[in-house]
């Protein structure tokens, strides 16, 4: 039985060989091991540093992020709603009574403002605050980055691609002088083992369907995760991850993922029971995803869960709030849904089947007829 994950394989990914230039605008100067890597160089150069001024941060947000934000600045939120847009009368409203040296917009369907809003904004901003875009679930357009003084964009490429990496767009920095970084240490070199070794585990299991090969790349996943981003640093990407995450086609692979996720709606919205929800297909549209969201109440959804992981299909929980201690947080939608893969080996019979799994699992427990 074909196993259904999170696979990003480089020999999955649609190349854009003919077009090389297409993901042209990337500063090779600018570009780190991590998201972390870049923040940190970022903190490094406006001398940020004690916890002495704000940052504020959705209330929805990578929990990993948020305690390595806490080392710098001290934490303020705005609120997002149910269907991950942002609360703009909660973002201005925090923004006016915080004044934070950093600002992270983030959406997990992308985050946007409107003309008005922009305008809004950009009166209540100084010069000198920081507003940092954070594009770790989506894929990173140079050419559509928001521009402006102290504005940037950072991605995190192993979050859709099988190479570690972040870039830093946009702003005014100067580029980075080599001498300021390390390039080369034994931290980078297990990252890039591990990734490497993820690499070669989640093809195997592809090719084999082999469901031990998928659960142990998925454990060196777990590994990398707790390993990135704690080198020190701010330590630089590596080449050979730059150059062929260039040549990845971002239009082809942003199709994939929109497409993917309109057929999951299509299957998904369709199931007549109260404890599963989708987004619109308008939201879908409007937005860029980098999983597909499935609402599921919490009082079914480990068990869905553990039913879909014996079926070989492995949807998870996108983050645990375990170990954060932040009351500010929206708990209630960080346990409000599940995520799917969305990739090139996916197809629409394997959304099919699990669409028929999860039908299967609500009528065996007698939540739908």
């Amino acid at each position: 039985m074909k196993i259904i994950g999170f696979y990003k394989s480089f020999l999955l990914s649609p190349l854009g060989l003919r077009r090389l230039g297409i993901n042209k605008g990337y500063d090779r100067r600018l570009f780190f091991m991590s998201f972390e890597d870049s923040l940190k160089y970022l903190f490094d150069c406006y001398g940020i540093a004690g916890q002495k001024e704000y940052c504020l941060a959705p209330d929805f947000y990578c929990p990993s992020t948020l305690a390595f934000l806490e080392k710098y600045l001290k934490l303020a939120f705005y609120k997002t709603n149910p269907d991950f847009s942002t609360d703009k009368n909660s973002y201005f409203k925090q923004f006016e009574k915080y004044r934070p040296k950093v600002t992270i917009n983030y959406s997990f369907t992308g985050f946007k403002l409107n003309p008005r809003e922009e305008k809004e904004f950009a009166s209540l901003k100084k010069e000198s605050d920081i507003i940092i875009y954070d594009y770790a679930h989506r894929i990173l357009d140079p050419s559509a980055a928001p521009a402006g003084a102290n504005i940037f964009s950072i991605d995190s490429i192993r979050k859709h691609s099988p190479f570690l990496g972040s870039h830093i767009i946009g702003g005014n920095l100067s580029p980075v002088q080599n001498s300021y970084l390390k390039t080369t240490n034994f931290y980078k070199l297990k990252c890039h083992i591990l990734q490497a070794a993820k690499e070669c585990l989640d093809l195997s299991a592809l090719i084999f369907s082999s469901r031990r090969l998928y659960l142990l790349g998925d454990r060196i996943f777990l590994l990398l995760d707790d390993l990135i981003g704690g080198g020190g640093g701010p330590i630089k990407g590596g080449f050979f991850s730059f150059f062929l995450y260039n040549i990845i086609s971002a239009p082809a692979t942003r199709e994939c993922r929109k497409n993917l996720a309109l057929l999951y709606n299509r299957h998904f919205s369709t199931i007549q029971c109260p404890l599963i929800n989708t987004l619109s297909d308008d939201e879908i549209k409007a937005g860029e995803i980098n999983y597909y969201p499935l609402f599921v109440a919490d009082k079914i959804q480990q068990n869905l869960l553990d039913h879909l992981i014996a079926k070989n299909i492995f949807a998870e929980k996108l983050w645990e709030l375990d170990d954060l201690h932040f009351q500010e947080l929206n708990s209630d939608l960080y346990q409000s849904f599940i995520i799917f893969p969305l990739n090139h080996s996916i197809k629409e019979n394997d959304i099919i089947r699990i669409y028929k799994e999860i039908k299967y699992f609500l009528k065996k427990s007698g939540y739908l007829e």
